[in-house]
């Protein structure tokens, strides 16, 4: 599957197998959003 627009973020949380809270900077203005994502591959993940 190919994605048209593909926005790289800070992952911050993830409340539920399926959902994250990600940290997206806009490159127009700066400002900083944290956004709910899905998810697409439900597997562990491991902090750094």
């Amino acid at each position: 599957m190919k994605y048209d627009r593909v926005i790289t973020g800070i992952f911050e949380s993830r409340p539920n197998r399926s959902i994250a809270m990600v940290e997206i900077t806009d490159p127009d203005t700066g400002n900083v959003y944290v956004c709910k994502c899905h998810v697409k591959n439900t597997g562990t993940v491991y902090p750094e």
